[in-house]
């Protein structure tokens, strides 16, 4: 309950707007992202069928192998 209005004043500050009349807010962990088994292949990429994934699940099942994951992907489509 204490990281809540810390995270909220810091993400309002970065993005430069203010969260108002919230009727609901929970902190949680990002347990039901954690795959059985490691995976080093960042996204998957079908360049025949123009068909793309990334996530979470394709590293280390943590919020920051979200943002890499699709990072990797959108430099390599930005790359064709």
């Amino acid at each position: 309950d204490k990281l809540i209005p810390i995270l909220k004043e810091i993400t309002e500050d970065t993005l430069k707007i203010k969260f108002n009349n919230i009727l609901y807010e929970s902190l949680h962990l990002w347990r039901y992202a954690i795959p059985q088994q490691s995976n080093d292949v960042k996204y998957y990429l079908d360049e025949e069928n123009n068909l793309a994934v990334a996530g979470d699940w394709c590293l280390k099942g943590k919020v920051e192998s979200a943002f890499l994951s699709g990072y990797a992907l959108a430099e390599k489509l930005f790359s064709h």
